[in-house]
């Protein structure tokens, strides 16, 4: 029986372990790390059109961080000014330009500097033929909040040496105009088109949405899930699968989940005759989770904490392992593998808490 549960145990994590490491088959660089904005840590974004296929974009951590950015020139002018060592670096006009300008909570400034060459040469055809550049350049400003937490602008130009140019130019009153009151600042919301809600006073300016954001959904809606799980009962390794549907609520920045799940127990024994026989014991499942549904900290990292409760009663019993009137109740959970390897406490009891087993549950998300 020993055996048997242990090479059930195997085949989960053979399982689990292929899957979870084709999720990143490309990992960034630490220097792309760390001038990158943590997933799910944006809560309010807009883009700004400047016209001739330049803009600006602006991602914070919350609202209040707008104040950071309403005097956009002086911020600019800042940027230029730590930028001058590097003059000869950013003048040939045919490469293309990306600068990573990052400021720390303490005020030290880090920058990195990339150039990318077309690998031929492209002309506009005339009497005296000309060099044509296609590439823009990007300059990204990060200004960090608290933590790890980064508020990010964005400007996408034509050509790094016009962005001096832009300052005076009526940058600070389109960040004038996104402090005016949500009641009346935007036309509607996203329609079923995906075409962003824009400001009325400046239709240049609209919203932004991303997954990378505040999560994929920002809205109430149905999952389902199915889990497959390792745990121990007593002396007894006993897999078990569950499949169900649970409904997430979005309340301002927190997330509810409220699921019901089906989830058959197997445990191996031998009957009377000696022969190895497989039980099943079935369990109906209540969940609750929550979450913060704008401000989680980083969810795909490794190892993390999940806040939930679940309380299962057996609706299916067989092979004499659980008494009449059995639970099992689970509280939080720790992720492993950025959610998809949950390790989770639970306790086995009858009754009110009588006959209390501990136990330890070690669960793949298959979906």
């Amino acid at each position: 029986m020993l055996k048997r549960s242990t090479f059930l145990l195997g085949l989960l994590l053979s399982v689990a372990g292929p899957l979870s490491a084709q999720r990143n088959t490309h990992p960034a660089t630490p220097e792309d790390e760390f001038f990158s904005l943590p997933w799910y840590s944006i809560l309010d974004a807009v883009h700004i059109d400047l016209g001739k296929h330049n803009y600006i974009e602006l991602e914070l951590v919350n609202g209040s961080q707008l104040s950071r950015f309403q005097n956009l020139d002086s911020l600019l002018l800042v940027f230029l000014s730590d930028m001058r060592p590097f003059k000869d670096s950013l003048s040939d006009p045919l490469s293309g330009k990306r600068v990573d300008y990052r400021v720390d909570t303490a005020g030290r400034k880090m920058v990195r500097i990339r150039e990318t060459r077309s690998t031929g040469t492209t002309f506009l055809l005339g009497d005296d033929p000309a060099l044509l550049r296609l590439r823009q350049d990007t300059v990204f400003i990060l200004l960090a909040e608290k933590g790890d937490r980064l508020n990010r602008l964005t400007i996408v130009l034509n050509r790094f040496s016009d962005l001096e140019n832009w300052i005076t130019t009526g940058l600070n009153s389109k960040m004038q105009e996104l402090t005016v009151s949500k009641e009346h600042r935007w036309a509607g919301e996203w329609n079923a088109g995906g075409r962003p809600a824009y400001l009325i006073k400046d239709p240049s300016i609209t919203r932004k949405d991303d997954s990378v954001y505040s999560g994929s959904h920002t809205n109430d809606y149905l999952e389902l899930s199915s889990i497959i799980t390792i745990q121990n009962y007593k002396n007894y390794l006993t897999p078990s699968v569950a499949l169900g549907a649970a409904i997430w609520l979005n309340r301002k920045n927190f997330s509810h989940e409220f699921g019901i799940f089906w989830e058959p127990l197997f445990l191996f024994g031998s009957d009377a005759h000696g022969q190895l026989q497989t039980y099943r014991n079935d369990l109906l499942v209540f969940r609750y989770a929550l979450g913060e549904s704008g401000t989680l900290k980083d969810p795909l990292l490794p190892v993390g904490l999940n806040t939930n409760i679940s309380l299962g009663y057996f609706i299916r019993r067989s092979g004499n392992f659980f008494e009449k009137d059995s639970w099992r109740l689970t509280a939080g959970e720790a992720k492993l593998l950025g959610n998809r390897l949950l390790l989770q406490p639970c306790i086995y009891f009858n009754n009110v808490f009588k006959n209390v087993t501990p136990g330890l549950r070690l669960s793949y998300r298959a979906f």
